[in-house]
């Protein structure tokens, strides 16, 4: 059974259940992980509870103006302060434990964990970047797994959004500038390509062995066919290493067709 103090999750509940993240992240099975974080919850829920009765337990007069209170809030539907407090934290384990069902082969699970994340998003005011970034992430991976370009698109640029590119560890902003790059270029929806080249995370493709994929970009951009020409010749054996990218040859002549007008 995890143990998380009560007192630790009182003062910052967020920040205990990031720590219980990174603890999650040292199991090498994703099902111990998932095992790992549900424990977590469970140790909010109890650590709620024990709150509660710390609360009750100061005076009678208060105790009764407190009843009085949670009595009018049951009454509106609404949140007790504990619950409402501890919804930012609750979102972020399942965030985290939806990516590794994700890991783990188990879509569905994912994608219940995905819409109610961005359904428990809407009714949060101001959520921690942190948490916002944590649903997007979850949202953005199982597109990707699924193949949903537009989708992966979409959800990875609000990904990047909420955190710090320079902060990203290298390989990983290299991979998520490769995928993003090949998802602006295969959605079916995606034409405004200068929203992608003002973001640092397409530079992390300079200077690498994808920096054909940003000058491909680049082509796509000022909508020039001449150039999408030379740079297919120029880099057959990088693009035929993409699989999406062959079978779709088609469909991108005619997004860059569309663009040249």
């Amino acid at each position: 059974r995890t143990s998380f103090s009560f007192f630790a999750l009182k003062f910052n509940a967020l920040k205990v259940v990031q720590i219980a993240v990174k603890v999650s992240q040292q199991h090498t099975q994703p099902g111990d992980a998932i095992q790992f974080l549900e424990a977590v919850k469970l140790s909010i829920r109890d650590d709620k509870q024990d709150l509660q009765n710390i609360s009750s337990s100061s005076s009678s007069s208060q105790q009764q103006k407190d009843n009085d209170k949670a009595g009018d809030q049951d009454q509106d539907g609404q949140l007790s302060p504990e619950e409402f407090r501890l919804r930012e934290p609750t979102l972020f384990v399942n965030m985290s434990v939806g990516q590794l069902c994700l890991q783990s082969g188990n879509a569905q699970k994912a994608k219940d964990y995905m819409e109610e994340g961005l359904k428990m998003l809407d009714q949060i005011e101001d959520a921690d970047p942190s948490v916002i970034s944590s649903v997007y992430s979850l949202s953005s991976q199982y597109h990707k797994v699924h193949r949903n370009f537009d989708e992966f698109y979409k959800n990875s640029l609000l990904y990047l959004a909420y955190v710090s590119t320079d902060k990203l560890p290298a390989d990983f902003k290299l991979a998520l500038a490769v995928d993003i790059s090949l998802a602006a270029l295969l959605g079916e929806g995606v034409f405004n390509f200068g929203e992608l080249l003002l973001h640092p995370i397409v530079t992390s493709l300079v200077g690498t062995k994808f920096e054909w994929l940003h000058a491909l970009l680049k082509c796509f951009n000022k909508g020039d066919m001449h150039a999408y020409d030379m740079i297919c010749e120029r880099y057959a054996d990088a693009l035929n290493g993409q699989p999406e990218l062959v079978k779709k040859a088609e469909g991108l002549r005619n997004k860059i067709t569309l663009l040249c007008l």
